[in-house]
């Protein structure tokens, strides 16, 4: 897909958004395991565009995401952004355990705490972050709504250490 908008009234598979490169998808209900992720063999996944969850989301979603927006407005499963190598995955509810597994770079932006982080991440202590502001102000101009605000101080982990390390998981509640 590269432009243009897909509505899914109910819930959708896996690999959902796999090829996308522009345009918008919004899901009505659920999503299945592997949102925005690439099929089997390919290297790289969602390469654009926004996809919008207003339910629950499966197990890495976001996984190798490359540029982009996924907004989950329920919870998501485990290795939630794993392997991401750029763009921005938005959590509002309850996320599996280590999101962010090997990511390079890119944000994760989390409502509540995992269930466990990778242990390779580095606690950054509690960041005011300006861009955050621009974001949040974004989302709500695009018509991506959002759970949670972003207009506030979070709690910022850094890493994936295990790889290129340029990654960021943001948390709003502890």
């Amino acid at each position: 897909m590269s432009g243009g908008t897909l509505s899914i009234t109910g819930s959708a598979g896996p690999w959902v958004g796999s090829g996308l490169k522009a345009g918008r998808i919004v899901i009505g209900k659920h999503a299945g395991d592997w949102l925005g992720g690439p099929l089997p063999g390919e290297l790289a996944g969602m390469s654009g565009g926004t996809i919008e969850v207003k339910g629950n989301a499966g197990d890495e979603a976001g996984h190798r995401l490359r540029r982009g927006v996924i907004a989950i407005a329920g919870k998501a499963g485990a290795y939630a952004g794993r392997s991401m190598i750029a763009g921005t995955l938005l959590i509002a509810g309850k996320t599996g355990r280590l999101p962010g597994y090997l990511m390079r770079r890119g944000t994760i932006i989390l409502s509540k705490m995992p269930e466990a982080l990778p242990a390779t991440f580095l606690d950054c202590g509690m960041a005011d972050l300006v861009f955050l502001r621009l974001l949040d102000r974004a989302l709500r101009d695009s018509g991506l709504t959002t759970k949670f605000s972003l207009n506030r101080p979070m709690r910022r982990f850094a890493g994936d250490a295990a790889t290129l390390g340029r990654g960021e998981i943001l948390i709003t509640k502890s």
